[in-house]
């Protein structure tokens, strides 16, 4: 199936977070969303992103934007290294890769995954100072994506990482909701 693109309508979703709580990509209609597709939870990559999310955080949800992570990994997985942040934001484990499924999230590469720990090294280095992550239990090839959704559901921009740590950069995420706060 092809990527999906802007302007079209997000797909509908319904899952239950890691914490029991259902998530329906409706119930944040009328709001911006960041949609953000991770490998495993245990990524080291991924695990540094979560950190930045929470340092950014603040600011992110100053403008209205909501955002939802999903990961490719077990919910007691990403349940044990992404605890903190499924506090913060609705966190669901998709290891079926349903809602990746939708997304057209499900990509894999091997290019994209040497590039990502070869190119991204300094960052690898930074999650192990840090404690974060470890290596990988998910499918070690996956690739990240993000969407960010306007109010009425519809995609303004599908980012398709082109490595494993390869995700929409938080400022043009913030950009965008704020685009939103100034109508309102």
């Amino acid at each position: 199936m092809k990527q999906l693109q802007a302007g079209m309508v997000a797909p509908l979703f319904s899952a239950m977070d890691v914490n029991g709580r259902e998530v329906r990509l409706d119930q944040f209609a009328g709001q911006p969303v960041l949609l953000s597709f991770y490998r495993s939870a245990a990524c080291q990559l991924c695990s540094l992103r979560l950190w930045y999310l929470r340092q950014q955080l603040p600011a992110l949800s100053a403008t209205g934007l909501r955002i939802i992570g999903i990961f490719e990994t077990s919910r007691e997985t990403t349940l044990h290294y992404a605890q903190d942040i499924s506090q913060l934001i609705p966190t669901i484990a998709d290891p079926q890769q349903n809602i990746f499924r939708l997304y057209q999230a499900r990509r894999r590469s091997l290019v994209g995954f040497l590039r990502g720990y070869v190119g991204r090294f300094p960052e690898v280095a930074e999650a192990m100072r840090r404690q974060l992550g470890k290596i990988s239990d998910g499918n070690h090839l996956q690739l990240p994506a993000d969407f960010l959704l306007a109010p009425d559901l519809t995609i303004v921009q599908a980012y398709y990482g082109r490595d494993i740590g390869d995700h929409l950069p938080f400022a043009v995420a913030q950009s965008f909701a704020e685009q939103f706060q100034r109508v309102r």
